[in-house]
């Protein structure tokens, strides 16, 4: 079933159950989960791996091996703030990435502008 919701499966009915709230607004809010969760993944790995080239930085005895670690830091900041950025503006508007009913047919009947899927693999 998730798999079907994921991939936009517009032959499924959004059923409304006794409490009032929809499967519409669930998976809604699994997306914001979702999102949530993949930019405090990011941003935690990044710090982690900063944090490690820091803890190296001062162990190292040659000279090569600093600039061998501040580079991969000079990398590593770039990198995670582009990934952030990418995760967060990946729709325009940023609610389409949450809220299906914005994103154009087959999954929605909105004009929002998405990323592909693809470009997440």
């Amino acid at each position: 079933m998730l798999r079907s919701l994921y991939h936009g499966d517009s032959s499924r009915r959004w059923k409304t159950h006794s409490c009032g709230t929809s499967d519409e607004h669930v998976y809604a809010q699994l997306l914001k989960w979702r999102i949530r969760h993949m930019v405090v993944v990011g941003l935690s790995l990044s710090i982690v791996k900063t944090s490690v080239c820091l803890f190296l930085l001062r162990l190292a005895t040659r000279k090569a091996y600093c600039w061998f670690l501040c580079g991969v830091i000079a990398f590593l900041v770039p990198f995670a703030i582009t990934y952030l950025l990418l995760l967060i503006l990946q729709c325009h508007p940023i609610a389409a990435a949450w809220h299906v009913n914005l994103l154009p047919p087959p999954m929605g009947t909105g004009t929002a502008k998405c990323f592909s899927p693809a470009i997440w693999v």
